[in-house]
């Protein structure tokens, strides 16, 4: 009876906020009988509480995409320039 049922998310709830008498936590089969309907009712409706268990963030591979891109035809020398003309060169003013 002490299985977790609702899960806390913390980054859900970045003010520190809660619901009056529930613990800022995963909350087991046992808390949830100990609660009247509407605060049963308002932890379903909350973000900071879910159903399922959250999942670890993938981590970086190699094979992922780069996170910055460059505009697409824009050469070393013309990042961010829109075209080669307006891309800064040497000997012009």
């Amino acid at each position: 009876m002490n299985d977790i049922v609702w899960y806390y998310t913390a980054v859900k709830n970045p003010d520190g906020a809660m619901l009056l008498g529930v613990p800022l936590r995963d909350l087991t089969e046992a808390d949830m009988a100990e609660f009247p309907k509407h605060t049963i009712a308002s932890i379903e409706a909350h973000d900071m509480y879910r159903k399922t268990k959250p999942t670890a963030p993938k981590p970086d591979t190699e094979d992922d995409p780069p996170k910055t891109a460059r505009r697409k035809g824009a050469g070393i020398d013309a990042v961010g320039a829109d075209s080669a003309d307006d891309a800064p060169q040497e000997g012009r003013d």
